[in-house]
């Protein structure tokens, strides 16, 4: 209560509540005394203080109740101005300290909205791994996904999923940049590069690429997800849970076909709904993203595929509906599918699974992703 009193009264009084600010207030002193400038900016840390105090002092009592209160204090710091929003006629800012929120680039342009968003959206993906792995993403859609003996081979391989797509992407990859990473990378356009370490060879070669900014792969923050929308905003919140695989037809996957299973789900996982992946055993095939229907989802994924899908595996972020989707994806070549299953048609698609040869998994979790 004294201090922010004090503050009130900042232009009388300084309110000192950051050890940091001391020896900006020595030297005032010594030149003379703290202006009225200085003070104002003293009195706003004062404020933004006692809100967070405050915050989370109210946000604990009433979670004792409920885990989603009926009113929430929220309070992000360390705030950058961006260049723009997603598009330049609009404004953006980003808040934050820990996280990719908190990421800056080592070297390259300032991070801009939409790399921000394709960041969080690619590193989300990698953490899923603990091979070897390159994540390729384009406008919050992976485009390219494999593992390898190392990173670079994944990269590579990954690349050659959509190398059309891959222009001007964004990439995480979880092992060290070296020399000849670097290399590589530099001679295709991509915005952002995240990786755990790079060597200072790496880095040295990257230079020559001024645009491409380079970020240290940050550690998982793990919070509830917030998103704005006309009045307010939605929170969402993840417990802890197990999927549970489930081999429902009359077939077994082999270990390769499960392997590629595990792959493509993982994939569909992070990719805007509804979503169709193929994949085989090391990366991604084909990748149908973010279209109202599910069959038109698996004709993207087969359209694009970056070869053949003969005895490939296929991943559905929810169930499916109707045979339509199995059916189009083993017309096209592969041989095991993975959904969540929860269909009142479940028994139609498993008849058609069985009829087709195909091995099919019910996971039992839907992942929807807007």
């Amino acid at each position: 209560a004294m201090i922010r009193a004090a503050a009130k009264n900042y232009r009388d009084v300084a309110v000192v509540v950051d050890p940091a600010d001391y020896p900006a207030i020595l030297a005032a002193i010594k030149d003379g005394g703290i202006s009225e400038e200085q003070r104002l900016t003293l009195a706003k840390k004062v404020f933004v203080r006692t809100a967070a105090y405050d915050a989370a002092i109210s946000n604990y009592l009433q979670r004792l109740e409920s885990p989603f209160p009926p009113t929430l204090s929220l309070q992000f710091t360390n705030g950058r101005p961006l260049r723009y929003g997603e598009n330049p006629h609009q404004m953006a800012a980003v808040y934050g300290t820990a996280g990719i929120a908190g990421a800056e680039p080592l070297q390259g342009k300032q991070m801009s909205y939409n790399n921000y968003l394709d960041v969080h959206a690619g590193v989300g993906l990698l953490r899923e791994f603990d091979d070897a792995a390159a994540v390729i993403v384009k406008h919050n859609n992976p485009c390219g996904v494999a593992t390898g003996t190392d990173v670079l081979a994944a990269y590579l391989t990954a690349r050659d999923v959509d190398p059309v797509s891959a222009y001007g992407s964004v990439v995480s990859v979880n092992r060290e940049v070296t020399k000849a990473f670097a290399e590589e990378i530099c001679g295709t356009f991509v915005e952002v590069i995240v990786a755990p370490k790079f060597s200072p060879d790496a880095l040295e070669i990257m230079k020559k690429k001024e645009n491409m900014r380079v970020l240290l792969l940050p550690e998982r923050c793990d919070a509830d997800e917030l998103r704005t929308i006309d009045g307010g905003i939605l929170v969402q919140r993840t417990p802890v849970y197990q999927e549970h695989w489930q081999v429902i037809t009359n077939r077994d996957p082999t270990a390769d076909e499960m392997k590629a299973l595990q792959l493509a789900w993982k994939v569909c996982k992070h990719t805007k709904s509804n979503t169709i992946i193929f994949a085989d055993q090391k990366r991604t095939l084909g990748i149908g993203a973010g279209q109202m229907s599910r069959v038109d989802s698996a004709k993207i994924a087969i359209s694009k595929a970056c070869g053949s899908l003969k005895g490939s595996a296929v991943a559905s972020d929810a169930f499916l509906p109707f045979p339509d989707t199995l059916e189009v994806a083993a017309e096209a070549g592969a041989t095991a599918l993975v959904q969540p299953g929860g269909s009142i048609r479940d028994k139609e698609v498993i008849d058609a699974a069985n009829r087709l040869h195909m091995a099919m998994v019910f996971t039992g979790v839907r992942y929807f992703r807007h």
